[in-house]
């Protein structure tokens, strides 16, 4: 939630952004701590292209992560999180149940 303060997002955007890790995470086993990082900042850079007015640059995503991945790694993993969560952004989130 620091990254999302920092970032200024919608709540949605976070509760959507965790929606799309554990759907992809149950898609894929064996992700290694290594690359949850990467799936966690795929997943919210994702979500703010869906919710936010105001997206945050994909280099602001990587400068989060202490620049530990690059580009084409970052669009690589966003890719993966669209295609295996079968491209349903529109989900309810708890965010929604709570309102």
């Amino acid at each position: 939630t620091i990254v999302a303060i920092q970032f200024k997002l919608v709540p949605r955007s976070v509760h959507l952004a965790f929606d799309l890790m554990r759907r992809y995470m149950h898609q894929v086993h064996g992700i290694g701590r290594k690359s949850l990082q990467l799936v966690g900042v795929g997943a919210l850079c994702l979500a703010c292209k869906h919710e936010e007015v105001m997206i945050p640059s994909m280099s602001d995503f990587i400068y989060i992560c202490d620049n530990a991945y690059d580009l084409p790694s970052l669009m690589e993993m966003e890719a993966s999180i669209f295609t295996r969560t079968s491209a349903y952004l529109h989900v309810p989130t708890t965010h929604d149940l709570l309102q």
